[in-house]
């Protein structure tokens, strides 16, 4: 024999199937109809230990205000004795909701909206506490509205930085739900205005004649150059979050050479001076592995010169010094090889020219 219950916005049930009783008034009958002149009685499902007595001579009965939330067994008493009993919930919390929707980043300063939803078991209404830095604290608390609403909230973050965003909820009862799944959030610089500069990040290393090659990712690989000595080493600026990041070295530490980028994503440096020594050598930097690898070498050592990259994937170097100071400079071209499928290579190709007028070097930018 089963147990139906109804009102108080609870569904009829006849099954031993759990649901979920607010604090309101009730209703339960014995399908066969016999009375239950002594009402109803709940035991704690998981202990079977008697927690109240619900004494009634009517259909109708009030779940206590004071009866903590959890599963009950609900008996109905036929004439004193025990007739059948269904499991039910009392009070149960709300779901928890799902991760918060919304961006997944932003700029420090402006306002974005995130949304976020729950039900709870039993209709009662709900509400959502927003924890915006992830520390397990509510920030923010929405107001009550009917199971299952929808809370789109907006909050901007003052400073740039990565922020992991929860939300909860609780009904109208008290009942808290756990934390959802974290949203994260990068709050980055916010760009300036057009015509207007704003401060970047600094280089972990000063330097000046260097090279600065953007990379499909939208880094910029810097390299080498000279800080009262020549430097081998590089590193990447990310404009999203506005800072500078060590990568790998080069082989060889330059000043005055070339960077190009090249159609496989890689960059090819070429050349340049290392404490008054022209280079002849050449290295590739692999963006995916952070790090450098030599490469073949031009016939003629130089710096201040070009490198071109050429439609079939080559890149020309022309001109430039071959020492520093008192060299001469030059009048020859070197075509090399950027990228083969099975492996690079250098080819050159020199000229020779009496007239002092074709002999080139890179565009001049001065010395420091």
């Amino acid at each position: 024999m089963g147990v139906s219950q109804g009102v108080g916005g609870c569904e009829s049930q006849t099954s031993n199937n759990p649901i979920n009783l607010p604090r309101c008034t009730c209703a339960l009958w014995i399908p066969d109809e016999r009375p239950h002149t002594s009402g109803a009685r709940l035991v704690d499902a998981s202990t079977s230990v008697y927690t109240h007595a619900i004494s009634s001579t009517a259909i109708s009965f009030d779940i206590p205000s004071d009866l903590p939330a959890g599963y009950y067994h609900l008996w109905v008493m036929s004439n004193a004795v025990p007739s059948d009993f269904k499991i039910v919930g009392v009070n149960l919390p709300p779901a928890a909701p799902a991760a918060p929707a919304g961006p997944s980043a932003g700029y420090a300063g402006y306002s974005y909206s995130f949304t976020a939803s729950a039900v709870d078991p039993a209709g009662a209404q709900v509400r959502y506490g927003w924890d915006w830095d992830g520390n397990g604290t509510v920030d923010e608390w929405s107001a009550l509205g009917a199971s299952g609403w929808t809370d789109t909230r907006t909050h901007s973050y003052g400073s740039p930085g990565a922020y992991n965003i929860k939300v909860k909820a609780e009904n109208d009862a008290g009942g808290s739900s756990g934390w959802s799944a974290v949203k994260a959030f990068t709050a980055s610089a916010v760009p300036p205005s057009p015509g207007t500069w704003r401060a970047g990040g600094a280089m972990s290393t000063p330097r000046r004649l260097h090279t600065a090659t953007v990379l499909p990712s939208g880094k910029v690989l810097i390299s080498g150059g000279y800080n009262g000595g020549t430097l081998s080493t590089a590193e990447l600026y990310d404009p999203v979050a506005g800072s500078f990041a060590a990568t790998g070295s080069m082989s060889t530490p330059r000043e005055h050479q070339t960077a190009t980028l090249l159609p496989n994503g890689k960059v090819l440096i070429s050349g340049g001076l290392n404490g008054g020594a022209g280079h002849s050598t050449a290295e590739l930097y692999d963006p995916s592995s952070g790090s450098f690898a030599t490469t073949g070498s031009m016939s003629t050592p130089r710096d201040w010169h070009t490198a071109t990259l050429l439609p079939n994937g080559k890149v020309l170097i022309s001109g430039g010094i071959a020492a520093a100071g008192i060299s001469p400079r030059l009048s020859s071209m070197t075509l090399q090889l950027a990228h083969l499928p099975q492996r690079q290579h250098v080819h050159a190709a020199g000229c020779s020219h009496g007239d002092s007028s074709s002999k080139r070097e890179g565009p001049h930018l001065g010395r420091f």
